[in-house]
């Protein structure tokens, strides 16, 4: 039988359909700090409601992963999507981006963002 967590921040990757990463966030336009995590090394702030999150080395075994997200923005909620174009998810890293009904990149207060897969 397969260890799904051997660790705090050890990830098993021999189930394709685990969660392989999370993260827990505050963040606003000048500070992100990671409350918790696992399998997530840091978040870095790229723009205005656009975040990359850095995995741990070997948090996935494969790039083929899906990632869901969800967070709020003052007395909103936001969507969580995945950029177009040249941000591509890698074993080392997933680029995410927050939007108000509007359509609207902000930046979200309170975030999380998950790794299923890969």
């Amino acid at each position: 039988m397969a260890r799904l967590i051997t660790d705090r921040g050890t990830v098993n990757n021999y189930r394709d359909d685990a969660m392989k990463a999370w993260v827990n966030v505050s963040s606003g336009s000048s500070s992100t700090t990671i409350d918790k995590s696992l399998g997530v090394s840091s978040i870095t702030r790229d723009s205005s409601g656009q975040f990359q999150v850095n995995l741990n080395t070997g948090a996935v075994a494969s790039a083929d992963y899906a990632v869901a997200g969800t967070g709020q923005q003052a007395s909103e909620d936001v969507f969580c999507a995945r950029p177009n174009g040249s941000y591509p998810q890698t074993t080392a890293e997933v680029t995410i981006l927050f939007q108000n009904h509007a359509g609207t990149r902000v930046d979200a207060s309170e975030w999380s963002c998950m790794i299923i897969g890969g």
